[in-house]
Protein backbone atom coordinates (compact mmCIF):
# COMPACT_ATOMS: atom_id res chain seq x y z
CA UNK A 1 0.00 0.00 0.00
CA UNK A 2 1.09 3.54 -0.33
CA UNK A 3 1.23 6.30 2.52
CA UNK A 4 -1.34 9.02 2.19
CA UNK A 5 -0.29 12.08 1.04
CA UNK A 6 -3.13 14.42 1.41
CA UNK A 7 -5.19 15.14 4.48
CA UNK A 8 -7.69 13.17 6.18
CA UNK A 9 -11.25 14.01 6.90
CA UNK A 10 -10.97 13.15 11.10
CA UNK A 11 -13.13 10.31 11.28
CA UNK A 12 -13.00 9.59 15.18
CA UNK A 13 -14.64 10.00 18.53
CA UNK A 14 -13.66 10.66 21.97
CA UNK A 15 -10.54 11.86 21.16
CA UNK A 16 -10.58 15.37 22.89
CA UNK A 17 -8.40 16.11 25.71
CA UNK A 18 -5.29 14.25 24.68
CA UNK A 19 -3.89 15.97 22.77
CA UNK A 20 0.29 16.25 22.48
CA UNK A 21 2.52 18.55 21.02
CA UNK A 22 5.57 16.70 18.66
CA UNK A 23 8.59 18.07 16.85
CA UNK A 24 8.50 17.35 13.23
CA UNK A 25 11.50 15.43 11.93
CA UNK A 26 13.42 17.39 9.00
CA UNK A 27 12.15 17.62 5.67
CA UNK A 28 8.82 16.37 6.62
CA UNK A 29 5.03 16.92 5.60
CA UNK A 30 2.41 15.40 8.23
CA UNK A 31 -1.13 15.40 6.99
CA UNK A 32 -4.22 15.84 9.05
CA UNK A 33 -5.89 12.86 10.22
CA UNK A 34 -2.95 10.20 8.95
CA UNK A 35 -0.94 8.17 12.49
CA UNK A 36 2.21 10.26 13.42
CA UNK A 37 5.35 8.13 14.68
CA UNK A 38 8.33 8.56 16.74
CA UNK A 39 11.53 8.01 14.73
CA UNK A 40 14.58 6.28 16.55
CA UNK A 41 16.08 10.10 17.48
CA UNK A 42 11.91 11.17 19.00
CA UNK A 43 10.96 13.12 15.98
CA UNK A 44 7.47 12.76 14.52
CA UNK A 45 7.42 11.60 11.21
CA UNK A 46 5.48 9.68 8.98
CA UNK A 47 6.79 6.56 9.11
CA UNK A 48 5.85 3.75 10.28
CA UNK A 49 8.58 1.24 9.68
CA UNK A 50 12.10 2.18 8.72
CA UNK A 51 14.03 -0.74 9.37
CA UNK A 52 12.57 -1.24 12.98
CA UNK A 53 8.97 -0.78 14.17
CA UNK A 54 8.75 3.15 15.42
CA UNK A 55 6.16 3.41 18.57
CA UNK A 56 2.72 5.79 17.39
CA UNK A 57 2.28 8.92 18.94
CA UNK A 58 -1.31 9.66 17.82
CA UNK A 59 -3.36 11.07 15.19
CA UNK A 60 -2.36 14.06 13.57
CA UNK A 61 -4.85 16.87 13.93
CA UNK A 62 -3.82 19.10 11.43
CA UNK A 63 -1.36 19.27 8.59
CA UNK A 64 2.08 20.45 8.92
CA UNK A 65 4.82 21.03 6.54
CA UNK A 66 8.87 20.82 7.45
CA UNK A 67 9.69 19.73 4.15
CA UNK A 68 12.06 22.70 4.33
CA UNK A 69 13.04 22.64 7.88
CA UNK A 70 15.86 20.83 10.23
CA UNK A 71 14.65 18.60 13.59
CA UNK A 72 12.10 19.92 15.38
CA UNK A 73 11.59 24.03 13.65
CA UNK A 74 7.85 22.56 13.03
CA UNK A 75 5.11 21.41 16.01
CA UNK A 76 2.61 18.51 15.09
CA UNK A 77 -0.26 18.31 17.34
CA UNK A 78 -1.43 14.27 17.71
CA UNK A 79 -4.54 12.79 19.22
CA UNK A 80 -3.43 10.37 21.51
CA UNK A 81 -6.39 8.23 22.13
CA UNK A 82 -9.96 8.01 20.82
CA UNK A 83 -11.67 5.60 17.97
CA UNK A 84 -11.24 5.90 14.30
CA UNK A 85 -12.43 4.83 11.23
CA UNK A 86 -10.50 6.29 8.40
CA UNK A 87 -7.79 3.78 7.90
CA UNK A 88 -7.36 1.79 4.95
CA UNK A 89 -7.31 -2.06 6.51
CA UNK A 90 -4.78 -4.94 4.04
CA UNK A 91 -6.26 -8.44 3.71
CA UNK A 92 -9.92 -9.15 4.47
CA UNK A 93 -11.51 -7.46 7.60
CA UNK A 94 -14.44 -9.77 9.14
CA UNK A 95 -15.96 -9.83 12.33
CA UNK A 96 -13.36 -11.28 14.45
CA UNK A 97 -11.08 -8.10 14.18
CA UNK A 98 -12.93 -7.42 17.56
CA UNK A 99 -10.41 -6.59 20.30
CA UNK A 100 -7.09 -7.98 18.16
CA UNK A 101 -3.89 -5.88 17.86
CA UNK A 102 -3.57 -4.20 14.69
CA UNK A 103 -0.28 -2.90 13.00
CA UNK A 104 0.40 -0.01 10.65
CA UNK A 105 2.87 -0.58 7.21
CA UNK A 106 2.79 3.61 7.02
CA UNK A 107 0.75 6.06 8.12
CA UNK A 108 -2.52 5.37 6.23
CA UNK A 109 -2.32 1.59 5.95
CA UNK A 110 -3.20 -0.77 8.77
CA UNK A 111 -2.93 -5.13 9.30
CA UNK A 112 -2.99 -7.80 11.40
CA UNK A 113 0.71 -8.73 11.33
CA UNK A 114 3.34 -7.17 13.02
CA UNK A 115 6.16 -8.07 10.08
CA UNK A 116 7.38 -4.86 9.12
CA UNK A 117 4.96 -3.05 11.02
CA UNK A 118 3.88 -0.65 14.30
CA UNK A 119 1.83 -1.69 16.76
CA UNK A 120 -1.03 1.34 16.51
CA UNK A 121 -3.93 -0.54 18.40
CA UNK A 122 -7.13 -2.67 18.90
CA UNK A 123 -9.92 -3.57 16.71
CA UNK A 124 -13.15 -2.75 18.11
CA UNK A 125 -15.94 -2.75 14.95
CA UNK A 126 -16.14 -4.65 11.67
CA UNK A 127 -17.55 -2.02 9.08
CA UNK A 128 -16.07 -3.59 5.46
CA UNK A 129 -13.57 -5.81 4.22
CA UNK A 130 -11.14 -2.99 4.15
CA UNK A 131 -12.32 -0.90 6.90
CA UNK A 132 -12.32 -1.13 10.77
CA UNK A 133 -12.83 0.66 13.59
CA UNK A 134 -9.67 1.08 15.84
CA UNK A 135 -9.27 2.34 18.97
CA UNK A 136 -5.83 3.67 19.66
CA UNK A 137 -4.65 4.87 23.31
CA UNK A 138 -1.03 5.63 23.83
CA UNK A 139 -1.67 6.69 27.46
CA UNK A 140 -2.23 3.97 29.08
CA UNK A 141 -0.20 1.33 26.72
CA UNK A 142 2.99 0.40 25.91
CA UNK A 143 3.18 0.38 22.08
CA UNK A 144 5.51 -1.65 20.43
Amino acid sequence: MTATAANLVLDGRDFQGSELECEVAAATKIYAGQLVFASAAGWANHTAYSGGALRLLGVAKYYVDNSLGSNGDAIVEVYRRGWWRHFLFTGTATQAIKGVPIHAIDNYTIQLSATSAAYVGIGTLFISATQIELEIDTLSRTLN
